[in-house]
């Protein structure tokens, strides 16, 4: 969706990835700003876009504050979903923190440093757990929210099931580029039926 706007380019959980280093990240920033300066600007420097977007969950899981130590503000969208949807979601997928491969891999755990804490955490069922994460994935949408429009970023709210909507398109992307113009969000709204009825993401206008 994002790579419908003008002079932007759009990536899902890109390499290098941020999950590689998330683990290593959470307890060392040395080890994340490593990785930011190290390996995130040569993939960048591949891409010919004015604007790189990229959608992750990892990066407010260890890369934020050392990003901005970098003196580097970026721009950010948080996509809000209820905790229970979320949850449950990840039950399904057997993706459970600390419990599961990827768990481990992608989500946080009661036991990382700087999260909501839960005694007795071990006691939970799954479910529980995954309520839990939901829960810190919202406070940290808060916490790092304050502490990038503090630092003079641009932060957007919305929804991946409101961005189903043409003029919450046409919002949001106004607000991460002004100049986008009425036919990009036209463009947009076109793809809309097709992708909702073979669960597909929109592609570019040649």
């Amino acid at each position: 969706m994002m790579a419908l706007m003008p002079d932007t380019a759009s990536f899902h959980e890109p390499e290098p990835a941020f999950q590689r280093q998330m683990r290593p990240a959470l307890r060392n920033p040395e080890l994340a700003r490593k990785f930011l300066t190290d390996y995130k600007p040569p993939a960048r420097a591949m891409v010919d876009k004015g604007t790189i977007v990229e959608t992750s969950h990892l990066f407010s899981k260890g890369f934020v504050e050392p990003l901005l130590d970098l003196g580097l503000v970026p721009s950010v969208v948080n996509l809000h979903r209820d905790a229970r949807a979320v949850a449950l979601s990840y039950l399904t997928r057997h993706t459970i923190p600390a419990r599961t491969r990827y768990g481990w891999a992608f989500l946080l755990q009661p036991d990382d440093p700087g999260v909501l804490p839960i005694a007795g955490w071990q006691d939970l069922s799954d479910y529980q757990l995954c309520f839990w994460y939901a829960l810190e994935t919202e406070r940290r949408i808060d916490f790092y929210s304050r502490m990038l429009r503090d630092r003079g970023a641009l932060v957007v709210d919305t929804s991946a099931q409101a961005l189903n909507a043409q003029d919450e398109f046409v919002r949001v992307g106004r607000l991460l580029k002004p100049g986008m113009e009425d036919t990009e969000g036209a463009a947009y709204s076109r793809r809309i039926p097709s992708c909702q009825a073979n669960g597909t993401m929109p592609t570019p206008a040649k």
